[in-house]
């Protein structure tokens, strides 16, 4: 390679770098609007989403206890 032609992609490459660097600046210090986006359900067929939390047991909010189920496959009241 002949000095012209190593000068010149030196120079091509120099300028990329600067014109990255210079869009990056501009984006810092111009950000784009943000979107927020909560779900898009796109489904082929039947298709259930549960994006809540269940409520809680009203019962056992209002006795102060939680219910405790025994344990089916040993037969024993935890």
């Amino acid at each position: 390679m002949n000095a012209a032609e190593l000068y010149l992609r030196l120079a091509l490459k120099a300028q990329g770098q600067c014109r990255a660097t210079l869009e990056t600046l501009a984006v810092i210090k111009n950000p784009t609007a943000l979107t927020f986006v909560k779900q898009a359900n796109i489904a082929h067929g039947p298709q259930q989403v549960n994006n809540t939390i269940a409520p809680p047991d009203p019962q056992a909010l209002s006795h102060g206890k939680t219910a405790i189920e025994p344990n089916k496959l040993l037969g024993i009241d935890a």
